[in-house]
């Protein structure tokens, strides 16, 4: 019983630090909706367009952004060219 009690307390302990972290990245992400709408946001850097396309479609579903555009730009670290995802806010 006492290796139950623990494990629950644990896992509580856990799920509260989880929504702690997850509050300041939410509260970072509010800006004004005029900035917000005209300025997207770099979301990541991937080998392939269908990599970049896949992601960018998966958060458009999701609802956390209104759209998305892969950009096929030079990566400096590793010298070669990637495509970038950048995303806009809804």
């Amino acid at each position: 019983m006492r290796r139950i009690r623990t494990a629950i307390a644990l896992a509580g302990i856990g799920a509260a630090l989880a929504v702690g972290l997850a509050a300041p990245a939410q509260a970072a992400a509010t800006t004004t909706r005029a900035a917000a709408a005209a300025d997207p946001m770099l979301f990541g850097v991937y080998y392939t367009l269908e990599y970049c396309e896949y992601f960018g479609n998966s958060l458009v579903s999701g609802g956390q952004f209104s759209s998305y555009y892969c950009s096929y730009q030079y990566y400096p670290s590793d010298g070669q060219y990637h495509w970038y995802l950048y995303v806009w806010f809804r």
